[in-house]
């Protein structure tokens, strides 16, 4: 019966350096941001495989409170899903952990394309006070608002931000030339935000100069 034992007892004893305790991922443009967690003081440093391992990233494991995340940027990504594998070694890269594993997306110009700007139902404008009132269509998936700029009557631009459930925007002492954008973020806890082109309001009325 210890036949079964004795090829593993002869090899010695395995010594693992403790695994990646919990591990996160945030989404960016051509990028992710990997945050992690390790308490096991012998863990010196991480190894991170994506892409069915063609490719890698070997790093530092900084000392620090066994409570404290360690940050990781993966940068000049290809838009798409990850897969992640971590290990853990000691200082002199030995002892490997088990590995963690952990999804993760990147977004870049495939997501860009599909973004659309928040309609605008119509438009309301008083000459006499020099206020503009935009009316907004229904929000839009994935959008955290609209970015609006106008040139005010003293030649100042003036920026103000719109948020996804605002049904109508006042722009007090206006002149001329509003734009707008509307921002997305792909996911919820998304590291970039992602705009469309700014387009301009089309005024059918004309604006005190």
């Amino acid at each position: 019966m210890n036949d079964l034992h004795d090829q593993y007892l002869r090899q010695g004893e395995f010594i693992y350096t403790g695994h990646v305790d919990s591990a996160k991922c945030f989404a960016g443009n051509n990028k992710i941001l990997l945050r992690y967690w390790t308490s096991d003081p012998k863990a010196k440093k991480l190894l991170v495989y994506w892409s069915s391992k063609s490719d890698s990233l070997l790093l530092d494991i900084p000392e620090k409170n066994i409570r404290d995340s360690t940050e990781v940027y993966i940068t000049n990504m290809e838009e798409g899903s990850y897969y992640f594998e971590l290990f853990t070694f000691n200082k002199e890269l030995k002892n490997r952990s088990v590995a963690y594993n952990i999804e993760g997306n990147v977004y870049g110009s495939s997501y860009q394309a599909t973004l659309r700007d928040r309609g605008i139902k119509s438009i309301s404008y008083d000459a006499a006070t020099e206020k503009l009132i935009i009316y907004w269509s229904g929000a839009i998936q994935n959008s955290v608002g609209n970015e609006i700029t106008y040139r005010s009557n003293t030649d100042e631009i003036i920026s103000k931000w719109v948020l996804p459930n605002d049904k109508e925007t006042l722009l007090e002492n206006i002149s001329n030339d509003v734009n707008y954008r509307t921002a997305f973020l792909p996911e919820t806890n998304a590291i970039d935000t992602f705009y469309t082109d700014w387009k301009k309001v089309e005024l059918n009325f004309p604006l005190k100069e």
